[in-house]
């Protein structure tokens, strides 16, 4: 099942920053001067930084302007079963939806 949030774009000739948020504007809504465009480490992207971009890189669109947040990256993965519990957090079985791949993801409490 696709992401509701998600769009995959195909840019014949070259990916371009104001493209992108045109795509993301006719998607999601929004106005087109305050989003922020962040790459899968959470680096904010300028349209200079275009030219640097790999056709298949994920990138992340922030609407409303906001900081980047790290747990977009766990969109990359179905979580499964619970592989353990302790008194920092728990860790989940996860698979990535594109290669397969199984992975162990830790989630930490980092409150107080």
């Amino acid at each position: 099942m696709k992401n509701d949030k998600e769009v995959k774009i195909d840019f014949d000739g070259g990916l371009e920053y104001k493209k992108v948020i045109k795509h993301a504007v006719n998607k999601f809504g929004g106005h087109q001067n305050q989003m922020k465009i962040y790459n899968k480490s959470g680096v904010l992207l300028f349209e200079e930084d275009f030219n640097l971009i790999n056709p298949y890189d994920v990138l992340y669109v922030a609407l409303a302007g906001e900081v980047f947040n790290y747990c977009a990256i766990l969109d990359d993965y179905d979580l499964g079963r619970t592989l353990g519990v302790g008194g920092f957090g728990k860790v989940l079985l996860a698979k990535h939806k594109e290669n397969k791949n199984l992975v162990a993801i830790k989630f930490t409490d980092v409150g107080s």
